[in-house]
């Protein structure tokens, strides 16, 4: 679809941007959030994977994308479901960290190391980030040490 890919470069181009500020980026956040409900996988994937870049480097500007993203959690791809946990693992949203935590702790055993890789990354942001909360990130992250999994996801 041609109007979905002018749209999506146009957001995608505005979000990277080294002089942007987070106001400006708002419009193009609200587009790729349109698509995070797209019925086409691609679609989803485009938009949750640019809004992983943006959430580094405004993750207030993310945070409205919650619920769509949370929607992502259980999708079939488990490339966009594990995109969509560690972009909602960025947002830094204080509230949201223990029901992500079980939403998230039956995803680790059907995914890649790689990917377990990239959300104990952003898990241990969080420790650092929220560091009252350390009890409930070191529990999810020693469960999932516990499962299986290679030498570099368990470094």
């Amino acid at each position: 679809d041609k109007s979905f890919t002018v749209m999506y470069e146009a957001a995608k181009t505005i979000c990277e941007l080294p002089n942007i500020n987070r106001t400006q980026v708002i419009s193009a956040i609200g587009v790729l959030q349109e698509f995070l409900s797209s019925h086409v996988p691609a679609q989803r994937f485009a938009a949750v994977r640019t809004l992983s870049k943006v959430v580094l480097r405004f993750p207030i500007a993310v945070a409205p994308c919650s619920v769509d993203l949370e929607h992502l959690i259980n999708d079939s791809n488990r490339n966009v479901a594990t995109i969509a946990i560690t972009t909602l693992l960025r947002t830094g949203v204080e509230q949201n960290v223990d029901r992500l935590m079980k939403s998230i702790s039956g995803f680790m055993t059907d995914t890649s190391d790689e990917f377990k890789i990239v959300l104990i990354d952003a898990i241990k942001s969080l420790c650092l980030k929220f560091k009252h909360r350390h009890k409930t990130l070191l529990a999810f992250l020693s469960a999932s040490l516990r499962e299986e999994g290679g030498k570099d996801y368990k470094r």
